[in-house]
This record gives C-alpha cells, structure tokens and sequence, in this order.
C-alpha cells in the first residue's frame, strides 16, 4: 500500500466526545457491547427502513431534495446536474437492502479492531471545519494516532463539500507520495 486517504471518516466517536444521551444509536450500540451483534444489525435495519423507505419512493429529484434538506448551500456545491444523476442511482442501489447501512453503524459505533497507531503509510485526512455528521475533532484523534498523517481541514466546508468536492486534489495527493517534510 503507497498511501491512505480519510474524507470525512468517522473515528471511535463515543470515544473522542461524550454522546448525546438521546441519540437514538445508543440503545443499539448498547448491544453490540454485549456481544449481541446481531440484534443491533436487526434494530439499525429497521432504523434505516425508517429513516429512508418514504424518501426512496419519491422520484430522483423529489429524493435528493429531501435528502440533502437543510444542508448549508455552500456545501452543496459539488451537486451539479451530472452528479445528481450518479448520487440518486447510488443512494438506490446502497439502500436496496439496509445490510450496508446498518453494519456501517456497527462498525464506527462499535469497538474498533483496528489500531491506527500502526498504520505506516502516508496518510491523508481530509475534514471540514463546518461538517456536522463528522466534525474535525474525529480528525484531529486520528491525526494524534496516526504516525505519517497529514491532517487537512478546510474552512467552512461540510461532510459533502470536504468528501465529493475535491476529488482531483485528493486523488493527486494520494498518488504523488509522501507529502513535503
């Protein structure tokens, strides 16, 4: 492996910041605790059918609309016409089952098997500063963690913005090596 990139990427959150005691994930993350792994799987499938079945029966533009509903519009940037077409096959074609959403949940809720101290590799994270869904802070444990990181935060930019809007740099970044000392 040359490199590692991070978009974005959700770190042991209930580790990083104390949880919001109502957040509706905790009851099932209580579970995997447990050892119960499968009754989580089940609850976050039920969780994901009733989160998105009404959305995913609206036509495409009537979905993404809903979907992206209340997000800052500078961070919707990246959303031209060509990439609302790609979004709404992707988003049907990864809620066609609630498996993927709901092992997601498992998996950056649950305890990690992974340890990021042992990641040789360059890497890069990109976050943004005004992302509400993983917020910089999950950056920042990952850079203290990680040894060869490089930590990129971008001003003002959210979850969408930092993920979809800078494929090129990114891509670039990842292939061009170790960053400058």
């Amino acid at each position: 492996m040359k490199a590692v990139g991070l978009a974005g990427a959700v770190g042991p959150w209930r580790l990083i910041e104390p949880p919001d005691p109502d957040d509706p994930d905790l009851p099932l993350l209580a579970l995997v605790d447990a050892g119960d792994v499968a009754g989580a799987l089940d609850g976050f499938r039920r969780q994901g059918a009733q989160a998105f079945d009404r959305m995913l029966a609206l036509d495409d533009t009537a979905m993404i609309d809903t979907f992206f509903e209340g997000a800052p519009s500078e961070d919707l940037g990246w959303l031209d016409a060509e990439a609302r077409v790609v979004w709404a096959a992707d988003a049907r074609e990864a809620l066609a089952s609630y498996d993927g959403y709901a092992r997601d949940n498992v998996a950056w809720g649950g305890a990690w098997d992974v340890d990021p101290t042992r990641l040789t590799v360059p890497t890069w994270l990109w976050y943004g500063e005004a992302d509400r869904m993983v917020p910089p802070s999950q950056a920042r444990w990952l850079a203290q963690r990680i040894p060869r990181a490089t930590l990129i935060v971008r001003p003002g930019e959210g979850h969408g913005r930092t993920i979809f809007g800078h494929w090129a740099e990114m891509f670039s970044a990842l292939g061009a090596g170790p960053p400058a000392p």
